[in-house]
Protein backbone atom coordinates (compact mmCIF):
# COMPACT_ATOMS: atom_id res chain seq x y z
CA UNK A 1 0.00 0.00 0.00
CA UNK A 2 2.86 2.36 0.83
CA UNK A 3 4.36 1.75 -2.65
CA UNK A 4 1.10 2.84 -4.30
CA UNK A 5 1.06 6.05 -2.21
CA UNK A 6 4.61 6.90 -3.28
CA UNK A 7 3.70 6.38 -6.96
CA UNK A 8 0.62 8.61 -6.63
CA UNK A 9 2.66 11.29 -4.80
CA UNK A 10 5.29 11.21 -7.55
CA UNK A 11 2.65 11.50 -10.27
CA UNK A 12 1.02 14.46 -8.47
CA UNK A 13 4.39 16.22 -8.13
CA UNK A 14 5.12 15.73 -11.85
CA UNK A 15 1.69 17.12 -12.72
CA UNK A 16 2.24 20.18 -10.52
CA UNK A 17 5.64 20.85 -12.07
CA UNK A 18 4.14 20.63 -15.57
CA UNK A 19 1.34 22.99 -14.53
CA UNK A 20 3.90 25.55 -13.31
CA UNK A 21 5.33 25.75 -16.85
CA UNK A 22 1.84 26.61 -18.16
CA UNK A 23 0.99 29.19 -15.45
CA UNK A 24 1.05 32.24 -17.79
CA UNK A 25 -1.40 30.51 -20.18
CA UNK A 26 -3.75 29.48 -17.39
CA UNK A 27 -3.89 32.97 -15.88
CA UNK A 28 -4.80 34.52 -19.23
CA UNK A 29 -3.09 37.25 -21.20
CA UNK A 30 -0.88 39.69 -19.33
CA UNK A 31 -2.36 43.12 -19.96
CA UNK A 32 -1.30 45.61 -17.33
CA UNK A 33 -2.95 48.58 -19.06
CA UNK A 34 -6.41 47.67 -17.72
CA UNK A 35 -6.95 48.92 -14.18
CA UNK A 36 -9.59 47.06 -12.22
CA UNK A 37 -9.98 45.82 -8.66
CA UNK A 38 -8.68 42.39 -7.79
CA UNK A 39 -11.35 39.71 -8.20
CA UNK A 40 -10.81 38.57 -4.60
CA UNK A 41 -11.84 42.01 -3.35
CA UNK A 42 -15.23 41.59 -5.05
CA UNK A 43 -15.65 37.93 -4.19
CA UNK A 44 -15.96 37.98 -0.40
CA UNK A 45 -16.53 40.89 1.98
CA UNK A 46 -16.83 40.77 5.76
CA UNK A 47 -18.05 43.64 7.92
CA UNK A 48 -18.20 43.67 11.69
CA UNK A 49 -19.52 46.36 14.03
CA UNK A 50 -21.04 47.03 17.45
CA UNK A 51 -24.08 49.29 17.81
CA UNK A 52 -26.29 50.32 20.72
CA UNK A 53 -29.32 48.07 21.19
CA UNK A 54 -32.65 49.22 22.59
CA UNK A 55 -35.82 47.17 22.51
CA UNK A 56 -39.17 46.77 24.21
CA UNK A 57 -40.14 43.15 24.70
CA UNK A 58 -43.12 41.52 26.35
CA UNK A 59 -42.20 38.88 28.93
CA UNK A 60 -45.24 36.62 28.73
CA UNK A 61 -43.99 34.67 31.77
CA UNK A 62 -44.34 37.63 34.15
CA UNK A 63 -46.58 39.99 32.18
CA UNK A 64 -43.86 42.65 32.27
CA UNK A 65 -42.97 44.92 29.40
CA UNK A 66 -39.17 45.03 29.50
CA UNK A 67 -37.30 48.13 28.29
CA UNK A 68 -33.92 46.76 27.20
CA UNK A 69 -30.67 48.57 26.44
CA UNK A 70 -27.32 47.07 25.56
CA UNK A 71 -25.05 46.36 22.60
CA UNK A 72 -25.59 44.46 19.34
CA UNK A 73 -22.60 42.88 17.60
CA UNK A 74 -23.13 42.54 13.83
CA UNK A 75 -21.22 40.22 11.52
CA UNK A 76 -22.11 40.47 7.81
CA UNK A 77 -20.51 38.36 5.09
CA UNK A 78 -21.34 38.77 1.41
CA UNK A 79 -20.03 36.53 -1.33
CA UNK A 80 -20.31 36.68 -5.10
CA UNK A 81 -20.07 33.08 -6.34
CA UNK A 82 -18.76 34.13 -9.77
CA UNK A 83 -21.74 32.59 -11.59
CA UNK A 84 -24.28 35.35 -11.02
CA UNK A 85 -25.21 34.11 -7.56
CA UNK A 86 -24.97 36.11 -4.38
CA UNK A 87 -24.74 34.88 -0.80
CA UNK A 88 -25.41 36.86 2.37
CA UNK A 89 -24.78 35.62 5.86
CA UNK A 90 -25.42 37.75 8.90
CA UNK A 91 -25.32 37.23 12.62
CA UNK A 92 -26.45 39.69 15.26
CA UNK A 93 -25.74 38.95 18.91
CA UNK A 94 -27.40 41.42 21.28
CA UNK A 95 -26.95 41.53 25.04
CA UNK A 96 -28.24 43.99 27.58
CA UNK A 97 -30.28 44.64 30.70
CA UNK A 98 -33.84 45.78 31.07
CA UNK A 99 -36.29 47.19 33.54
CA UNK A 100 -39.64 45.42 33.75
CA UNK A 101 -42.89 47.28 34.20
CA UNK A 102 -44.97 47.09 36.26
CA UNK A 103 -42.87 44.76 38.48
CA UNK A 104 -39.67 46.84 38.63
CA UNK A 105 -37.59 43.66 38.13
CA UNK A 106 -34.16 43.98 36.50
CA UNK A 107 -33.73 41.52 33.62
CA UNK A 108 -30.74 40.29 31.59
CA UNK A 109 -31.64 40.01 27.93
CA UNK A 110 -30.05 38.21 25.01
CA UNK A 111 -31.14 38.07 21.37
CA UNK A 112 -29.18 35.94 18.87
CA UNK A 113 -30.31 36.26 15.26
CA UNK A 114 -28.85 34.60 12.16
CA UNK A 115 -29.95 35.20 8.58
CA UNK A 116 -28.62 33.73 5.38
CA UNK A 117 -29.77 33.98 1.81
CA UNK A 118 -28.34 32.23 -1.19
CA UNK A 119 -29.47 33.65 -4.48
CA UNK A 120 -28.32 31.25 -7.16
CA UNK A 121 -29.23 31.76 -10.76
CA UNK A 122 -31.91 30.50 -10.96
CA UNK A 123 -33.55 30.01 -7.54
CA UNK A 124 -32.93 31.06 -3.96
CA UNK A 125 -32.89 29.86 -0.37
CA UNK A 126 -33.55 31.99 2.71
CA UNK A 127 -32.99 30.85 6.30
CA UNK A 128 -33.31 32.70 9.58
CA UNK A 129 -33.16 31.68 13.21
CA UNK A 130 -33.64 33.67 16.40
CA UNK A 131 -33.28 32.94 20.10
CA UNK A 132 -34.57 35.51 22.60
CA UNK A 133 -34.00 35.08 26.31
CA UNK A 134 -35.24 37.42 29.02
CA UNK A 135 -33.76 36.25 32.28
CA UNK A 136 -35.41 37.59 35.42
CA UNK A 137 -34.49 37.39 39.08
CA UNK A 138 -34.41 33.94 40.67
CA UNK A 139 -37.96 34.36 41.99
CA UNK A 140 -39.56 34.41 38.48
CA UNK A 141 -39.52 32.23 35.37
CA UNK A 142 -37.24 33.08 32.46
CA UNK A 143 -38.80 33.80 29.07
CA UNK A 144 -37.37 31.93 26.07
CA UNK A 145 -38.50 32.33 22.47
CA UNK A 146 -37.03 30.31 19.59
CA UNK A 147 -37.88 30.76 15.91
CA UNK A 148 -36.56 29.10 12.77
CA UNK A 149 -37.69 29.74 9.20
CA UNK A 150 -36.50 28.45 5.84
CA UNK A 151 -37.82 29.07 2.33
CA UNK A 152 -36.65 27.61 -0.98
CA UNK A 153 -37.64 29.18 -4.30
CA UNK A 154 -37.27 27.36 -7.63
CA UNK A 155 -36.01 28.70 -10.97
CA UNK A 156 -39.50 29.99 -11.85
CA UNK A 157 -39.77 32.06 -8.67
CA UNK A 158 -42.21 29.63 -7.05
CA UNK A 159 -41.73 28.65 -3.39
CA UNK A 160 -41.12 24.90 -3.35
CA UNK A 161 -40.38 24.23 0.30
CA UNK A 162 -40.82 26.13 3.52
CA UNK A 163 -40.30 25.41 7.14
CA UNK A 164 -41.49 27.62 9.98
CA UNK A 165 -41.27 26.58 13.60
CA UNK A 166 -41.31 28.62 16.72
CA UNK A 167 -41.96 28.10 20.39
CA UNK A 168 -42.10 30.11 23.57
CA UNK A 169 -41.58 28.73 27.04
CA UNK A 170 -41.21 29.82 30.63
CA UNK A 171 -38.54 28.04 32.63
CA UNK A 172 -37.40 28.64 36.19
Amino acid sequence: MRHVSVVFAGAAAALLMAACDRAPEIAGPQNNSISQPARDALHNTTNEMDLPWTAMDQDSCTGDVVAISGVSHFLLITTDDGSGGFHLSSRVNSTGTGLGAPSGFIYNAKDDFTYSSMSTIPGATIRQEEDVMILGPASVDNYIHHMIFKLTIDANGVPTASFDRSYTKCVG
